[in-house]
C-alpha cells in the first residue's frame, strides 16, 4: 500500500476539522416550515449520481407544482445538467466540477446569488466535505438540510430523522416538514419525448430482458462465472432478447457474450446519453439489475424489475427499489452476502420465479 494512501484518512480528517472551525455554525434545528414562504431553494449534486436524481425527481415536482414560484437551482456536473434543465425543467442549474475548489465555489455562488437569495440549502452527501461547508458558508441560507450529524449549520437533518426508511421517504418527509403533502410520489421518467423516438428503433418491439451486471463499486459487480450462467439460463428457458446494458469500459464483458453461440438473442445498444439511457430502460419488457441507477429508472417507467442488493446493513434497504414501485418488482438480498459473491445457483430458483409470474418462461 502508498504511504499516501495511509495518511488520505488522516488528512482528510484534519481537513474537515479546519472546515468545520472556519465555516460551521450552530444552527437551530427546524421541525417545521413553509415552502409558500420560500422564494429560492438550491439542491447541491455535485456528484450527479444518476440514481440519486431519480429518486429526487417526485420531490422536485412536487415543489413545482405546489409552490410554482419558487426558484428551483441543482448545482451539478455537465453530464447530468440537460436532465434538471429539459427533463425536470428547474429554473436554473449551476455546472459543477465533482470536486469544485473554492474559487470555483465562490463563482457559483455569486450565479446563484443572481437568481436570489438562497432559502433552503439541500444537500444529500452522507459524508460532508470541506467544500460543502464553504458552499453552505457562502451562500447562508435560511434552512440547511442535510444527512451529515457532524455538521452543526444542518438545521433539518433528514438522515437523523428517517434513517430506518428508504430514501424517497426522506425527500417526502422533508416536503410534509414544509406543508406539502404530495399525492403523487411516483418517480418521474429522466428522459423527453425525442430521447425516447430516438431510442425505440433499436427494439422494434421485441420481447427484451435487460441486465445491468455491474454497479460502480467492486462489491457491486456479478461474477464473471455467474453472468454468463446468468445468461445461459435466459437463452434456454426464455424467448425474449437480451439487452446487456454495459458502459464502454466493460467491453470485456460485451465480447464474452458476443462470442456465445446464442449471440444473434442478443440487443447491443450503441453509446447512449444519460437521457437515452432512461428512455432505453424504458422500453425493456423486464430488468435485472445489480443495485444501481437503472433500478431506480425502470421504477420511473413502471418495469417489472428484479434487483439483487447487498445481505447485510441498513444502507442497502434504503436503497432498495421503493415504495411507489408501481410495476411487478421483486428485491432480492441473501444473508450475509456481497453481490459480488453470488453464484448463480443463490438466484436461479428466484429468477425461475421471476419470469413464471411474467409469463416470460418457455
Amino acid at each position: 500500500m502508498r504511504l499516501s494512501n495511509l495518511y488520505k484518512p488522516l488528512l482528510n480528517s484534519l481537513r474537515f476539522t479546519i472546515a468545520r472551525l472556519r465555516f460551521d455554525y450552530e444552527a437551530t434545528r427546524v421541525e417545521s416550515f413553509d415552502f409558500q414562504s420560500l422564494r429560492h431553494v438550491v439542491i447541491n449534486k455535485p456528484d450527479g449520481k444518476l440514481g440519486d436524481t431519480e429518486v429526487m425527481s417526485f420531490f422536485i415536482e412536487a415543489l413545482k407544482r405546489y409552490c410554482p414560484s419558487l426558484k428551483i437551482s441543482v448545482i451539478c456536473p455537465e453530464f447530468i445538467a440537460s436532465v434538471y434543465k429539459d427533463v425536470l425543467k428547474v429554473t436554473h442549474v449551476e455546472i459543477s466540477q465533482k470536486r469544485p475548489k473554492f474559487r470555483e465555489i465562490d463563482a457559483m455562488a455569486a450565479s446563484l446569488e443572481q437568481i436570489g437569495p438562497c432559502d433552503l440549502l439541500i444537500s444529500t452527501e452522507m459524508v460532508s466535505r470541506p467544500r460543502d461547508l464553504y458552499l453552505c458558508h457562502r451562500l447562508k441560507p435560511q434552512i440547511f438540510a442535510g444527512f451529515d450529524s457532524r455538521v452543526k449549520a444542518i438545521a433539518i437533518n433528514l438522515f437523523e430523522r428517517n434513517k430506518d426508511r428508504h430514501i424517497s421517504l426522506f425527500f417526502d418527509d422533508l416536503l410534509q416538514m414544509g406543508g406539502i403533502h404530495a399525492d403523487n410520489c411516483a418517480y418521474q421518467p429522466l428522459f423527453t419525448k425525442d430521447d425516447e423516438e430516438r431510442v425505440e428503433g433499436y427494439f422494434e418491439g421485441k420481447k427484451t430482458i435487460g441486465l445491468i451486471p455491474f454497479g460502480a463499486a467492486r462489491d457491486k459487480r456479478l461474477k464473471e462465472d455467474t453472468i454468463t450462467k446468468l445468461c445461459q439460463y435466459l437463452e434456454e428457458h426464455t424467448d425474449a432478447f437480451i439487452v446487456p446494458l454495459l458502459t464502454k469500459d466493460e467491453m470485456e464483458t460485451k465480447n464474452l457474450l458476443l462470442s456465445r453461440q446464442e449471440q444473434a438473442r442478443y440487443l447491443f445498444l450503441p453509446d447512449l446519453s444519460i437521457r437515452e439511457f432512461a428512455a432505453a430502460v424504458a422500453h425493456l419488457s423486464a430488468l435485472l439489475s445489480v443495485d444501481t441507477a437503472g433500478v431506480h429508472l425502470a421504477v420511473a417507467s413502471h418495469i417489472p424489475l428484479l434487483s439483487l442488493n447487498q445481505g447485510f446493513g441498513d444502507e442497502p434497504k434504503r436503497w432498495l427499489p421503493g415504495p411507489f414501485a408501481r410495476a411487478y418488482t421483486v428485491p432480492l438480498a441473501y444473508e450475509g452476502k456481497l453481490i459480488s459473491d453470488l453464484d448463480f445457483a443463490i438466484i436461479k430458483d428466484d429468477l425461475e420465479n421471476f419470469l413464471k409470474t411474467l409469463g416470460f418462461m418457455k
